[in-house]
């Protein structure tokens, strides 16, 4: 059975047949969400004297993430079992709202984690006296704030209305960049740019630690070797 409902000139289709193998998210976040659960209680029950900032970083990662997993699988799980869009246009909106942000603040939390990695391997000493916890805790707290605040702008007509993804069963931004006006447009692209650059960040940040710490080895082999002979 399908049911349609057409909210504001946008059509949610649910198709109310449900067949295991053609649903890959539910499987995918099924999995995980086993995962993400086996990792935060792994993390707040590893015994540690001192928390370090990639230890709080990899934490708030984690519950980040499982919230987010979380929601979505709820989201969905909401949508096929009414076999409808829950809430309609609003329950689309809100959920959308709240999916979109917490997604892509999950890609603010990895760039600022692999940045501080590489500032302790490639600046150790201003990493061990300019980078501390709170510092990094205001950083995530404005990049959620401004995130937000971006996925807002549908909530006020700025830009397109969130989307629901008939294949997916959920809601979320809608990336069609032709689908409405200029403003859309360009937080489409600024938001692409945005997933570019956390990509080129983590890269850079990863293939540039392993080079310096493979060069620090090299250099102290060669310094042992000298003492030797």
């Amino acid at each position: 059975m399908t049911i349609a409902e057409i909210r504001r000139g946008q059509i949610y289709t649910i198709d109310c047949k449900f067949d295991l193998r053609e649903q890959e998210l539910p499987i995918i976040l099924i999995i995980t969400l086993m995962a993400n659960i086996v990792s935060v209680l792994g993390l707040f029950n590893m015994p540690t004297k001192e928390s370090t900032i990639n230890q709080m970083m990899v934490k708030i990662l984690a519950v980040s993430d499982l919230v987010t997993t979380v929601f979505i699988l709820a989201q969905w799980v909401a949508n096929v079992s009414n076999c409808r869009v829950f809430g309609g246009q609003l329950g689309c909106t809100i959920t959308g709202w709240i999916t979109s942000t917490l997604v892509i603040w999950s890609a603010a939390v990895v760039t600022t984690m692999n940045l501080c990695r590489y500032m302790s391997v490639s600046k150790p000493i201003f990493y061990r006296h300019s980078v501390t916890k709170k510092k990094i805790l205001i950083s995530l707290c404005g990049s959620f704030v401004w995130i937000l605040f971006e996925m807002s702008l549908p909530l006020y007509g700025i830009a397109g209305p969130f989307r629901f993804y008939a294949g997916n069963k959920i809601c979320s931004y809608d990336f069609s960049a032709g689908n409405y006006g200029m403003f859309h447009r360009v937080t489409v692209g600024f938001l692409g740019a945005y997933g570019i650059g956390t990509i080129i960040i983590v890269i850079y940040c990863n293939i540039s630690i392993v080079y310096q710490v493979n060069q620090r080895s090299r250099t102290t082999a060669a310094v042992a070797g000298a003492y030797t002979i």
